[in-house]
């Protein structure tokens, strides 16, 4: 007989109460369990009768395009050395206020080379030009002798003529006389040689003394003009060389940016225009009048030198960065008030009146109909000029933005 097998419902529902468990725990994480906040009522926009506004215009500026330049001063010397010497003494540092040689005084000196070389061809050139003074004295006494022997030769001569024309003395007599003669013109002669000889090498020693005192005063390394040292180049000790720099002087008071223009905005130049320079290091801009446009164009950079001078003032260095503003025609740009730009982080918003139905926001949908009211709209700014700014994009002329 079959044994008849009981079922057992245990499993099945262990099943259905996992599900019950899911099921629950699924709810409760979408929050049906939780109480729900009820939106408060949209927020109507302000009327535009009760918002300040001001409308976006149009208007022209003069298109600027800034070059860059370098201060510098419109004197400036490069000395160098004319000697290959050891430097003895320096005698300035950098900074240091020079002058040059004028009416009140000496030229500040700036340094000392070794100069026993040039002092020994000087003492050498003085010693020859003494002992040529003395030959030179002897040959004029010795020019002198001869043309007396010269005159008592021919003062003889014409005495035996006479005598040979008396039959008083004899023909013999008369040749020895002759021949007295033209040995003291022979003697004359020569010792007028020497006298020109000597006076030649005695001009020859006296410009080796000029020269030797014009390199002498080489060594001594004096100020060209008044003005400042700005570069020291040579320390005591240091062997200089012809040519090379040792100091590099410069006048302050007179200030100029050197910019290198390209060809179409060098067209725009004029000597005598004034333009504003801006240098970023000091934080200020000066008037500057173009005082010369070099006309010669690099052939690599297509670029034109202009100087422009600049006022005194105690900041214009030497080295400074500064950017030349040229302006090279007008443009036209739409500009708004400045206080109507609202920063949000680092996007610039204004508000912008549309009437309903014209703009896209919830705002505008459901307001009155006909009245304008305030949209928010991304704007890119350009340039400041004074209240106002321009705005590239996001906006039209003649639209009414919100003022703060």
């Amino acid at each position: 007989m079959k044994k008849i097998k009981r079922f057992n419902g245990k499993p099945v529902l262990k099943i259905v109460a996992l599900l019950a468990v899911l099921v629950v725990m699924m709810m409760w994480l979408a929050g049906a369990f939780r109480n729900k906040i009820q939106a408060a009522p949209t927020q109507e926009p302000v009327a535009a009768a009760t918002c300040p506004t001001t409308r976006v215009q149009t208007r022209q500026y003069p298109m600027i395009v800034e070059q860059a330049g370098t201060v510098r001063t419109r004197t400036e010397a490069q000395v160098s050395s004319r000697l290959m010497a050891q430097v003895q003494e320096v005698l300035v540092r950098e900074g240091d206020t020079i002058h040059g040689a004028g009416a009140e005084g000496k030229a500040t000196i700036l340094a000392k080379l070794d100069d026993r070389d040039i002092q020994a061809k000087l003492q050498q050139a003085q010693a020859q030009v003494a002992s040529l003074q003395r030959a030179l004295s002897a040959a004029l006494a010795q020019e002198q002798s001869a043309q007396a022997l010269l005159q008592q030769a021919a003062a003889d001569l014409g005495r035996f003529e006479k005598l040979v024309e008396a039959k008083a003395a004899t023909v013999q007599q008369l040749e020895h006389a002759r021949t007295q003669r033209d040995t003291a013109q022979a003697q004359v002669l020569a010792a007028q040689g020497l006298v020109e000889q000597t006076r030649a090498q005695q001009v020859g020693a006296e410009a080796a003394v000029r020269e030797a005192q014009v390199m002498l005063s080489f060594a001594v390394i004096e100020a060209p003009f008044d003005g400042k040292i700005s570069s020291k180049k040579i320390n005591p000790g240091d062997t200089v060389t012809p040519g090379q720099v040792l100091f590099v002087v410069e006048s302050p008071s007179e200030p100029q940016l050197h910019a290198m223009v390209s060809e179409t905005v060098a067209l725009h130049l004029k000597v005598g225009q004034t333009l504003p320079v801006q240098i970023d290091a000091l934080q200020r801009q000066f008037d500057g009048v173009v005082r010369e446009v070099v006309p010669q164009a690099d052939p690599l950079t297509r670029t034109i030198l202009v100087k422009v001078d600049l006022p005194q003032d105690a900041g214009l260095v030497s080295g400074l960065f500064g950017r030349l503003r040229v302006p090279i025609g007008n443009y036209s740009t739409l500009v708004i008030a400045k206080n109507a730009i609202r920063q949000s982080g680092q996007l610039n918003l204004v508000q912008v009146l549309e009437k309903p139905g014209l703009g896209s926001g919830p705002h505008v949908q459901n307001s009155a109909l006909g009245v304008p009211l305030p949209v928010r709209r991304f704007v890119q700014v350009g340039p400041e000029h004074g209240t106002l700014v321009e705005v590239l994009s996001g906006v039209q002329e003649g639209e009414e933005v919100v003022t703060n």
